[in-house]
């Protein structure tokens, strides 16, 4: 499997096989590349711009709209491209060794349609993770320790913010 890690400033790409870490490598193409990109386009701020590639804010108008598709389009291509050559370069010292699928993580996974645009690209299943899949939150149990807006990760547990205080979600 390959493990895919699109973060801010960069993409690690990690190709695990027999329980093992078999390839690993990073590429300087992350989400704020994009973000960048759009902000520099449209004359924007970095958070509009940001807002606009996450899908929370639309384009002021369609020009705009065509502008940060082409964006969000060649950045995608660049990020299956990577992906593609570390996978032809694991393929090329191990044919016999199969990647059943891709798993996606960080916040450049959150770009909507990304997996579905990497897997048509890729030919393998590709899916986003979520670390949150089992977890839940316990409302009563309040961390005094952390301010109400930050995050920490606690022993077997993370220390959410949120307006109330913290609270523990555990697993």
């Amino acid at each position: 499997m390959a493990l895919v890690d699109i973060g801010a400033s960069k993409m690690n790409i990690n190709i695990v096989a027999d329980g093992a870490s078999a390839l690993t490598q990073d590429v300087v193409l992350g989400g704020w590349h994009l973000t960048e990109q759009i902000q520099r386009a449209l004359d924007l701020s970095f958070a509009e711009a940001e807002d606009i590639k996450l899908g929370r804010v639309a384009p002021a108008d369609e020009e705009a709209r065509q502008q940060v598709a082409a964006l969000v389009l060649d950045t995608c291509r660049q990020w299956s491209a990577e992906i593609e050559r570390a996978l032809d370069k694991y393929r090329g010292g191990n044919p016999e060794q199969e990647i059943g699928r891709v798993i996606l993580s960080g916040g450049g996974a959150r770009l909507a349609g990304l997996a579905d645009f990497l897997e048509r690209e890729n030919g393998l299943p590709t899916s986003v993770y979520n670390p949150f899949v089992r977890v839940t939150a316990d409302p009563g149990r309040r961390s005094s320790r952390l301010p109400a807006n930050r995050g920490s990760a606690n022993g077997p547990g993370l220390w959410a913010g949120h307006p109330a205080g913290g609270i523990l979600i555990s697993w």
